[in-house]
């Protein structure tokens, strides 16, 4: 009696091989559909806009003879972008303003007359993709801290900026630009980062599954590879970790009614782990003030900004 085992049926392998190349023709048809629908994703979730909201102001409704500002583009990959710089006499000090998502420089115009109210110049810009900035979309979140970077290393060139100490402030994706971009800063005086989450693929990943729910961690694969082709290096950079590369002050601030960027991958998770030991978190509970984009408003414009219904005339003094 021999020792060898009978090989399979011919019939049995015929088979098996049918199946395993059925599973690889499924596998590369999934593949390639997924990173389609990740590219078109990315262009819906970040198209172009004019950067503007319901409540926000324009320049030419305020007093610009009151808040004078220089205009001015500079290049950030393959884009020119729009800035913009208000001038102030024996300034204290230059804070610049990064925007988040679909969000122009005028959209933080009360911000921008405070801060000018107060002693300092201030510099924005309109994102890739918004307002006058060219590109046709943003096509990711760490186009935003590219974007930051770029501005600042225009700035970097204005004589009369060189004196002036820095301080960076950012809301949302320009919240997370300001705190990421820190680890490749140097002479920056202080930050404020506000409703800012820590990497662009935890955050597209959460979103990613209130529309998919579980699949999502199947088409996560897709999501950073989609990433990390189109930023390379840049693709995923962790606020916190940028943080922690640097001893320059930073306030966190959230709202613990955010529904945009939620607490559980916000930054402000992170209060009392930040090693940078010039960190202090800010954590708004009020019900009205604690949402996404009511944190800088006083208590009275943002129970009208919650209040406004489709359709209604908006009061944007009010609203500001």
């Amino acid at each position: 009696m021999s020792g060898h085992q009978a090989a399979p049926p011919a019939g049995r392998k015929s088979a098996w091989r049918r199946g395993f190349k059925g599973f690889l023709i499924i596998l590369t048809v999934y593949a390639t559909l997924s990173a389609i629908l990740t590219a078109a994703a990315f262009r819906m979730l970040f198209p172009r806009s004019d950067g503007s909201t319901p409540f926000s102001l324009s320049y030419s409704d305020i007093d610009d003879l009151a808040y004078p500002r220089d205009e001015f583009t500079f290049v950030s990959g393959d884009n020119d972008l729009q800035g913009y710089l208000y001038k102030r006499e024996s300034a204290k000090g230059l804070i610049v303003i990064a925007n988040g998502v679909n969000n122009g420089a005028d959209t933080r115009l009360p911000l921008i007359m405070r801060f000018v109210d107060e002693g300092w110049e201030v510099a924005t810009f309109d994102p890739t993709g918004t307002g006058k900035s060219g590109g046709s979309s943003a096509v990711g979140l760490a186009e935003f801290k590219m974007d930051l970077e770029a501005f600042l290393g225009y700035l970097d060139g204005i004589p009369s900026l060189k004196t002036l100490p820095t301080v960076l402030f950012g809301h949302s994706a320009g919240g997370y630009a300001v705190a990421a971009a820190l680890e490749d800063l140097t002479d920056i005086k202080g930050a404020v980062v506000v409703s800012a989450f820590d990497t662009p693929n935890e955050i597209m990943l959460h979103y990613t599954k209130k529309y998919v729910s579980l699949l999502a961690y199947a088409e996560y694969p897709f999501i950073a590879a989609g990433n990390l082709i189109r930023f390379g290096r840049d693709a995923n950079v962790s606020a916190f970790d940028s943080i922690n590369s640097t001893d320059v002050p930073v306030t966190v601030i959230g709202g613990l009614f955010d529904k945009v960027v939620p607490y559980g991958i916000s930054l402000l998770r992170y209060d009392g782990l930040f090693t940078n030991p010039n960190v202090s978190c800010l954590a708004i509970d009020d019900v009205n003030r604690g949402e996404h984009s009511t944190l800088w408003l006083s208590e009275r414009a943002a129970q009208y900004v919650l209040s406004v219904e489709d359709g209604d005339v908006i009061d944007k003094e009010e609203a500001n």
